[in-house]
């Protein structure tokens, strides 16, 4: 097997997705000072994040002196999983944790050297789209023998962010007594996945898990001779162009906290017609309780405090991190119409263009509301009372 560097980025995978990958008989290269420490010390800015590309800068050096092509990385306990890819140019290609997802998916359901699964696919709503593409790919694709490909593959897509919510739509699924019960067997979701590079495999283990996400990637697909960004091109060939962005916007501080608040209110009580220069066509709001019900708990009050703006570009969700300081922005490109002479890499190359486009026009549409709340209220303040 071809050797893999890995980074735990200074957490504790090395005895869950490291020993995994020995196991599996992938040699393992961990870079010096990127074990256990709790400083980080090893790790730019030490931010231990598998979703930001400065997080393995130094394992990518540490792979490039050994001439090899593919760096896994997880975040301190090892629920997440990174990946870097050293393309032909000479250069390294990020993968986002959506199209980490979208490539495991794929060759889980649809990829003919994979096990062709079919089952429950489960999502959040800021997960890409592709998801569900593939999924009607792989209802799409006939049996060996001719036959029609039999039970249905199926997709929710459209959970609150937490891997705790695709949990209790598991959960509930057991409750019913649709599977277990019954059947003796867990239930028949075969994939989950959140944007934040998080994947679950089984539901016999009800959690993120970098460990069988780097088996597959390091293991399966490259035995198999895929490179990954190359596979990925080849998903987006067969089951259509999808591509999407994220933007952050850091607000910290109780003044950062009361921004963020005055922002969701008046894109509630004020929502804008056009969203990154396009005809909004739908709103869909977390915290309408005729649509979603009432609120259980606060707790359960702030994981819905999202909006969602469709248009015919694409899709566009405003949300208030739940974990950090920060306002953050995802956009969903809509497909474009097929382009024959663009395939693969190049076909990916000018969709993640689209989609990084609209993601900055509603980053700086967010901004200018941010800064025209602001003033309101500066100058509010200004007068005597």
């Amino acid at each position: 097997a071809a050797p893999v560097v890995f980074t735990p980025l200074c957490g504790a995978a090395l005895t869950t997705a490291g020993a995994a990958l020995r196991r599996a008989g992938i040699p393992v290269l961990v870079p010096p000072g990127h074990g256990p420490d709790g400083t980080f010390t090893a790790i730019p800015m030490r931010t231990p994040n598998p979703e930001r590309p400065r997080a393995t800068e130094s394992a990518r050096t540490f792979a490039e002196e050994r001439d090899i092509g593919l760096v896994l990385s997880s975040d301190p306990d090892g629920d997440r999983v990174g990946c870097e890819v050293h393309v032909a140019d000479d250069t390294w290609e990020h993968l986002s944790g959506n199209q980490i997802a979208a490539i495991l998916c794929y060759f889980l359901l649809c990829d003919p050297d994979g096990s062709r699964r079919t089952g429950g696919v489960l999502i959040t709503i800021v997960t890409t789209r592709l998801l569900g593409a593939i999924v009607a790919c792989r209802n799409a694709l006939p049996r060996t023998d001719g036959s029609d490909a039999g039970e249905p593959a199926w997709i929710v897509n459209d959970l609150l962010v937490g891997i705790k919510h695709i949990v209790a739509v598991i959960d509930t699924l057991e409750r019913i007594g649709r599977y277990e019960q019954v059947s003796g067997r867990p239930p028949d979701v075969v994939f989950a996945a959140e944007e934040s590079h998080g994947v679950m495999l089984t539901p016999r283990v009800r959690e993120k898990d970098a460990a069988p996400a780097g088996l597959l990637l390091a293991g399966r697909l490259r035995e198999q001779g895929h490179i990954l960004l190359d596979y990925y091109g080849t998903v987006l060939d067969n089951v259509g162009a999808h591509a999407d962005a994220a933007r952050a916007i850091v607000l910290p501080g109780t003044r950062g906290a009361a921004d963020r608040n005055r922002l969701m209110t008046s894109l509630r009580h004020e929502p804008p017609r056009h969203v990154a220069g396009q005809p909004v066509t739908r709103i869909v709001d977390y915290w309408d309780v005729e649509r979603f019900g009432p609120f259980l708990s606060e707790t359960d009050r702030r994981a819905r405090n999202l909006l969602c703006f469709q248009t015919s570009a694409g899709t566009f969700v405003v949300r208030p991190s739940g974990t950090e300081p920060t306002l953050k922005l995802y956009c969903q490109a809509a497909p474009p119409a097929p382009t024959p002479s663009l395939r693969g890499l190049a076909l990916f190359r000018r969709v993640q263009r689209s989609a990084e486009v609209l993601a900055d026009r509603l980053h700086e549409e967010v901004v200018a509301r941010l800064e025209s709340l602001q003033g309101h209220e500066d100058e509010s303040s200004s007068f005597p009372s």
